[in-house]
């Protein structure tokens, strides 16, 4: 397990290179997060999870899909990124 300052920029790294890495566009804002074999997405009804070679639309505020390898990320219609996982 990464134990490190959550300021420090070589952790930070280190997260998000582990593929243990979720960013969300406020402290209010949707959730994306890989749980095991699955995606769980928080307050994302009605936006858009893209990832590599698919998209869904999240109908919902607590969804859980089946996970696909690689970067993932929420989006609005306008395509403004609301949040991502690795």
């Amino acid at each position: 397990m990464l134990t490190a300052d959550p300021g420090d920029p070589d952790g930070i790294l280190a997260g998000i290179r582990a593929g243990r890495t979720a960013v969300s566009a406020g402290p209010d804002g949707p959730l994306l997060l890989r749980h095991g074999e699955d995606f769980l997405i928080l307050d994302g009804d009605g936006l858009v999870l893209w990832g590599p070679g698919h998209r869904t639309v999240v109908r919902g505020d607590r969804v859980r899909l089946p996970a696909r390898p690689g970067p993932h990320r929420l989006e609005t219609e306008r395509n403004e990124v609301m949040a991502l996982c690795t």
